[in-house]
């Protein structure tokens, strides 16, 4: 299956998670460690989900994971997707 779409996706460093996970844990209700797969039911909240830079990061891959095996391009930014979004554009 072709495609002409193509996504831009921000990627974490680990470097960037080590440095945040802790700062953001006391800094507001954040959720813990959550191990992903693909068959694994939502959780049910997706904003303290996503305040995890772990989880985020996951999220990302599998996302990414999931675009690629239905034929589709990904591309990721170290920084703001919007940058590169321009730049791709």
């Amino acid at each position: 299956m072709e495609t002409d779409a193509a996504f831009a996706l921000m990627s974490m460093s680990k470097d960037h998670l080590s440095k945040n996970h802790e700062h953001q844990r006391r800094a507001k209700k954040t959720c813990a460690d959550i191990k992903l797969s693909e068959n694994m039911e939502a959780y049910t909240n997706q904003q303290i989900f996503l305040t995890n830079e772990r989880n985020k990061s996951q999220f990302i891959t599998l996302l990414s994971q999931s675009l690629v095996v239905d034929c589709h391009t990904v591309h990721h930014s170290t920084d703001d997707a919007d940058t590169l979004i321009s730049v791709c554009s």
